[in-house]
């Protein structure tokens, strides 16, 4: 017997979270670069931040071609651009914002942030395949975040999930309550887990 699929968080019926989605107002603009194999994955937060934040974008594709869209939006893009992505050329985000934050005409730029949605390896590899995000500024944490993705673990130490950094980027820049998206987060990772087998759900219990 087929189950049935919400039409709007995408999950079944049994684990639906639209009753706990919050509308979260903020005014920068908000690009995900997505891999392929992480659009039916369950436990992905990329879907947690659309339904949340009218804001934001995603692409899905790995190779330039795929994001000729994504290309030509950043290009003719008149603001701040924040690509969060850790790498040798990237600088500490927590110390360019103080920066700007002394600099008001700066700060009242409008602004996007790109962020990369995949495992390390897979971003890594979208990063190397699209030459037009180099020339882009990148930026990482200078804070190790404490991570509450507790379903699904990163091999990098110190890794966020894709929600978690753009609610830290949003916090910082912008000053939002993200207290919505922190409980939408986790409601989600409990309905996951109700569909594990019992020898599973010890480990998350």
């Amino acid at each position: 017997m087929t189950r049935h699929i919400c039409s709007r968080c995408h999950y079944p019926d049994k684990t639906c979270i639209c009753d706990h989605v919050e509308t979260i107002t903020c005014s920068t603009e908000i690009i995900v670069l997505q891999h392929p194999e992480e659009i039916k994955n369950a436990k992905g937060t990329v879907r947690l931040l659309s339904l949340s934040l009218p804001n934001l974008q995603c692409f899905v594709g790995e190779t330039s071609s795929d994001f000729d869209d994504v290309a030509q939006k950043i290009s003719a893009f008149n603001g701040q651009i924040y690509l969060l992505f850790p790498c040798d050329e990237s600088i500490a985000l927590e110390q360019a914002f103080e920066r700007v934050s002394n600099r008001l005409p700066d700060l009242e730029q409008k602004k996007l942030l790109i962020v990369i949605d995949g495992t390390w390896r897979k971003a890594l590899k979208i990063y190397k395949q699209n030459p037009w995000l180099q020339p882009l500024q990148a930026y990482h944490f200078s804070q190790n975040l404490a991570s509450n993705y507790y379903i699904r673990r990163s091999p990098v130490e110190s890794g966020v999930s894709t929600l978690e950094a753009v609610v830290y980027f949003l916090e910082l820049v912008e000053g939002i309550n993200s207290q919505p998206l922190h409980n939408l987060f986790d409601y989600m990772q409990q309905q996951q887990i109700k569909l594990m087998p019992e020898d599973v759900k010890q480990r998350y219990c």
